[in-house]
């Protein structure tokens, strides 16, 4: 299995530009209206356990990551991006993983918490979510904050992606 980009060079593009306009947290549909209120909810929905070990895989710039700390402190994130770009603008109190969600270089049943947060729908799905759950520890909690897509890589998809 490949990412849907087969270099992270358009990803960096986009990033530069919405890092350029002061965006930090890119999830299109909110719980809140403030990233902190957005994020809060995701924590409290998630019931994530104290000091749990946590994999944010497409993290992006680890703005989620980040304000899920502040509130959790006993958390321990790991981030997990394509793009060198924006994973070089993450906290450095993160550990960094540079790798493609479609193979992760990551043992079995390591982590108790693993989340998508806008980022599943860039991926194969059913290849990303057999990844992630082969390294949640057994009982651990999968976070999906995504949109819906049905099947496939969206270039196979056609002229149908994002309808139903």
């Amino acid at each position: 299995m490949r990412a849907l980009l087969p270099s992270p060079v358009p990803l960096d593009a986009l990033h530069s530009t919405l890092r350029e306009r002061g965006l930090d947290l890119l999830q299109p549909f909110r719980f809140g209206d403030t990233d902190e209120e957005h994020v809060s909810v995701l924590l409290s929905v998630a019931e994530i356990p104290a000091n749990a070990s946590v994999l944010d895989i497409g993290c992006g710039v680890g703005a989620c990551a980040r304000l899920m700390h502040e509130e959790r402190p006993d958390l321990s994130f790991t981030l997990l991006n394509y793009s060198a770009k924006q994973l070089a603008e993450c906290p450095d109190q993160f550990t960094k993983v540079l790798a493609d969600a479609h193979s992760l270089p990551i043992p079995n049943e390591v982590f108790d918490v693993v989340m998508f947060n806008a980022a599943l729908g860039n991926m194969d799905i059913q290849v990303a979510l057999a990844e992630a759950t082969r390294v949640l520890k057994p009982g651990g909690i999968l976070l999906l904050n995504e949109l819906e897509r049905e099947a496939g890589m969206p270039q196979e998809v056609g002229s149908t992606a994002g309808t139903r």
